[in-house]
């Protein structure tokens, strides 16, 4: 009798929390063997489903909720498909959201980790990066594993720049090892050719005021 009239209360109470909610979905509560000895009735008790993967992914990708946007990728996916809903969260993400980059990088790596692609939709996606209205994201997507990779090579060739600088000059001071960690990313190919030859730091541009055009 306890649970039976137990079942019924709880039901009320969950419905009263996700009023808001607008996705429904009906639970049937099935008891334990040892309880179903204790009574005859099976409860079904309708509630307001919150579970992302019966929510509409196309209602979210388009609302202004930007963490519904990215978590769009977990809803269930709308009749234009897969591809089309990475690249609209993306699009949205990385050209409307008013988040920080540190943040917008976060919301992207969830997209794209949860919508995982298969050979042809990876063919079907840059095909769609060529036309309107994703193509302002081509430069913009890769992956954030890209971007580990990218981001690694560059500290790479930062400690290979820095220990070839010491090997030619000696200990580097302070201001040097600054004015190191801040050339930027697209020259340090040149600055490590050019160490080869340099005969100075100063040649280089990472002492005195060639430093401020060359460097950062």
């Amino acid at each position: 009798p306890g649970l039976a009239v137990a079942i019924p209360g709880y039901a009320r109470r969950v419905e009263g929390r996700c009023a808001n909610h607008s996705a429904k979905a009906t639970t049937s509560i099935q008891p334990c063997s040892w309880a179903r000895s204790c009574m005859t009735t099976d409860w079904e008790c309708t509630h307001l489903y919150v579970g992302l993967p019966k929510l509409e992914a196309e209602a979210y990708v388009k609302g202004d909720n930007w963490l519904g946007v990215a978590l769009a990728a977990l809803m269930r996916p709308p009749s234009a498909g897969k591809v089309w809903l990475r690249l609209e969260a993306l699009r949205r993400i990385l050209l409307e959201c008013p988040e920080n980059e540190y943040r917008r990088l976060l919301l992207q790596e969830c997209v794209e980790a949860y919508t995982p692609l298969g050979d042809e939709e990876e063919r079907q996606l840059e095909r769609m990066l060529h036309s309107d209205p994703y193509k302002e994201l081509e430069p913009m997507i890769l992956t954030t594993f890209d971007k580990g990779v990218a981001m690694g090579r560059e500290e790479t060739l930062r400690e290979t720049a820095r220990l070839l600088l010491e090997r030619r000059f000696g200990p580097l001071n302070a201001a040097v090892i600054q004015r190191l960690e801040t050339w930027p990313a697209e020259h340090l190919q040149e600055l490590l050719l050019a160490i080869l030859d340099a005969p100075s730091l100063e040649a280089l541009g990472l002492v005195g005021d060639e430093a401020v055009s060359n460097g950062a």
